[in-house]
């Protein structure tokens, strides 16, 4: 699969209405220049649900990667996560093909995510500066900081622990 996406700073004072909510816990198993291996943990308001992923740039103009995902058990997710490179936590709000990350490690930094086909579509009026080229790989360097604070097992726990009440 083909993931096509530009990033902007997210710019109004509250979130728009109607998005839903996802706390995530995400891992970088393996980094190299433009490919990377992650595993993602999502707590949505009943479940748990975790995915590794794969992804490659074949960048244009635009953020453009082929992308490969599948589900795979919590609690493997969990067991790859202890080896992971580094990690960070982040609240995503979504809706369609927008999604908004909120840093929780980093609360004054908000990015809107827009996937596309193959034109862009309108953007939103809370979308800032377009920083696609600038933060292409911004979850890893949050998770790269992370990593020079916390140890994978504190990361771990401290989601394990806010997912009980964040979402």
């Amino acid at each position: 699969m083909i993931e096509k996406e530009q990033k902007f700073l997210f710019t109004a004072e509250i979130f728009p209405e109607g998005f839903e909510r996802t706390l995530i816990l995400q891992g970088y198993f393996a980094k190299d220049k433009g490919n990377q291996c992650r595993v993602r943990i999502q707590r949505f308001k009943d479940c748990f649900k975790s995915f590794l992923t794969l992804k490659k740039d074949i960048d244009s103009g635009l953020i453009e990667r082929k992308e490969y995902e599948i589900e795979i058990d919590n609690d493997l997710a969990f067991e790859i996560m202890q080896d992971c490179q580094c990690m960070m936590i982040k609240e995503r709000r979504f809706k369609d093909n927008i999604s908004i990350d909120n840093y929780i490690q980093h609360s004054f930094l908000k990015i809107v995510e827009i996937e596309f086909k193959d034109v862009m579509e309108p953007i939103p009026d809370y979308c800032g500066k377009n920083v696609s080229k600038k933060c292409k790989n911004i979850n890893y360097i949050v998770a790269k900081g992370m990593k020079k604070l916390y140890t994978n097992d504190f990361m771990i726990q401290y989601y394990k622990n806010i997912s009980k009440w964040r979402v």
